[in-house]
Parts: C-alpha cells; sequence; structure tokens
C-alpha cells in the first residue's frame, strides 16, 4: 500500500510539446479600429504594411490562432456605419460589406428582392455565426462551399470596392479567382454587395453537409423566369465542386429547350454534373460530389418549375 500512494504522487511526465499554447494563439499584430471609410482606406492605402480586415472575424480569427494567417496590421470595419445597412438602388438590392448575415436574412429589401440569398443565408452556420458573420465578410473570403458566393453567382450580382483612387463594380463571374483569392486589389476594400432586384424569379437553393451548419460538400443556387410553362431564362452555379463556385451554362441551355418535365429536368441536371471537375479529399470523393451536384440541380430546377423531381 506504501509503495502505490509513492506512485500515485509521482509528477506525470512532462508534456512533449511544452510550448504547444503558442500554436493556437496569433503572432503579434497591430490592432486598428477606423470610425469612417476614410480612415479605412488611408489604413488600406499603405501597401507596405501588410493589413488584413476584420469584419465578423468568423473565419480569419480561427486561421490566425492556427498561423495560417499572419497580419502585421488588422483592422476592425465594425465601426465604419458607412459599410452598413440595406437598401434598394437603380433596380439592385445593395447591401453593406459589413451588414451581419443575421440583418441581412431579417431585412424587407432582401426577403422582397432577394429572396435566393435569403434561402443561402438559412444555410450559413448557426445562429450565433450569422449573428456575427458579415455578408461582405463571406463572400470576400471566397470559401468555394461558402453559401454566399455560389447565390451571388447564380443571381449576377456584383461587389463595389473601393481604395483612395475611386470604386469600381467587380462581377460575380470575375471576382473569385481561385479558393480563398478574390480579384480584389491589396489597397481595396470590398464596401457593397448587389443583386438584380426581382419579385418574378423562382429560385431554389440546396446543400448536402455532414452535419447542419458545416460547409457544404457540394450546394446549388438557382434561379429560373418561367414563362407559358417554359423556361424563359436560367442561372444554375454550384459550390464545393471547384476552387471557385461555378455557373453551369451548357446546363441553362439545356434547360431552355425544352418543356420542363421530368426527365427533362434530370437531363438537364446530368449536364450540370458532367461540367465540372471536383477533386477527392478526405470529405468526400470527386464522384460522389458530381452525383450529389446532379442530384441537387435536378430537385432545385424541379422546385422553380412545380415539377416533381424523379431523383433516385
Amino acid at each position: 500500500m506504501e509503495q502505490a500512494g509513492e506512485a500515485c504522487k509521482t509528477p506525470p511526465p512532462p508534456l512533449l510539446r511544452p510550448d504547444w499554447s503558442d500554436d493556437v494563439k496569433p503572432p503579434r499584430f497591430r490592432y486598428v479600429r477606423p470610425e469612417t471609410l476614410d480612415e479605412l482606406l488611408e489604413l488600406r492605402a499603405n501597401e507596405d504594411v501588410d493589413s488584413v480586415i476584420l469584419a465578423g472575424g468568423q473565419s480569419l480569427i480561427p486561421m490566425m490562432n492556427f498561423r495560417l494567417a499572419r497580419p502585421e496590421l488588422v483592422i476592425d470595419i465594425g465601426g465604419v456605419e458607412e459599410l452598413q445597412g440595406i437598401s434598394r438602388v437603380d433596380g439592385h438590392v445593395v447591401i453593406g460589406a459589413a451588414t451581419r448575415q443575421a440583418a441581412a436574412l431579417n431585412a424587407p429589401e432582401v426577403i422582397e428582392g432577394a429572396p435566393l440569398l435569403i434561402q443561402a443565408l438559412r444555410h450559413v452556420g448557426h445562429v450565433a455565426i450569422r449573428n456575427r458573420g458579415t455578408v461582405g465578410g463571406s463572400i470576400a473570403h471566397a470559401d468555394p462551399a461558402a453559401e454566399l458566393p455560389v447565390a451571388l453567382l447564380a443571381l449576377d450580382g456584383s461587389v463595389v470596392a473601393q481604395d483612395q483612387s475611386g470604386h469600381r463594380a467587380v462581377p460575380a463571374t470575375e471576382l473569385f479567382e481561385t479558393a480563398f483569392t478574390t480579384s480584389l486589389r491589396p489597397t481595396e476594400v470590398l464596401v457593397d454587395v448587389r443583386v438584380p432586384a426581382s419579385t418574378h424569379a423562382r429560385v431554389a437553393f440546396g446543400e448536402i453537409a455532414r452535419r447542419q451548419g458545416d460547409f457544404a460538400l457540394v450546394n446549388v443556387a438557382v434561379s429560373t423566369t418561367v414563362e407559358d410553362g417554359r423556361f424563359s431564362a436560367v442561372r444554375i452555379a454550384l459550390g464545393g465542386v471547384s476552387d471557385v463556385p461555378t455557373r453551369c451554362e451548357a446546363a441553362e441551355e439545356a434547360a431552355i429547350t425544352d418543356r420542363p418535365s421530368a426527365a427533362h429536368l434530370r437531363e438537364v441536371a446530368r449536364i450540370a454534373a458532367d461540367s465540372v471537375t471536383p477533386r477527392d479529399d478526405f470529405h468526400a470523393t470527386a464522384n460522389y460530389r458530381k452525383q450529389v451536384a446532379a442530384v441537387l440541380v435536378e430537385r432545385a430546377l424541379a422546385d422553380t418549375c412545380d415539377v416533381l423531381a424523379e431523383v433516385a
């Protein structure tokens, strides 16, 4: 018994990595919180400083904690009121880049003018994530499996980028260059997101994820116009199947060549799936993603034209 008691007092072996905590803390950085857009643009104008914009922080902070991002300067835009708010301007729904996703989800302008964004937003993370995450932040982060980029592409939307030299509109088709990379310049700030307002388009959004709130293995956004029982316009965008959200133009063309039927929609979905080339990873195989893409496209198109999808 004495020997057992002595054994209990033996100190535990030392940690193999006594500095392990350094791996979940960000490197040193400077933090600033500008109050106006002009102050923000001045901070971004200094190309000699590696700066990054903190919006909701739902992606940036974990990346910094794991040393995947090592900025010298973190610029918190939470206090810049010019980047917040939702309005209707010239036939577009305009959403300030720093507008919280939860605010957009409940805004009458978005509910009435951009219902596809509403459907996409409902799939973004969880309530706590949407309360902190911003619309512009999700799009600028350019995760190829995120919901808002694929919805923006299906809506033929755009963003407005600004620096001290002026501002420019960047269509969604030109915004996403590769995974987590956009065509925004180092000195630019994404100031708002714009999508054409539409009250007559029929829209649908769907995705498959391992658990609710996870990033999608595959997601789809569809916007259609139906006239006289036929598709007169179709836009199909897929996420999670490439390094960027992808428009399925061949499938869009095929969709408007015949009156919608279950067989026709299945053929359009096959064309959409055949147009993408996903890669195998530890989440899913490429073949699985193609099969899921076909199922999601068929279901989404069926939802917009009141045809029962014959999904196996």
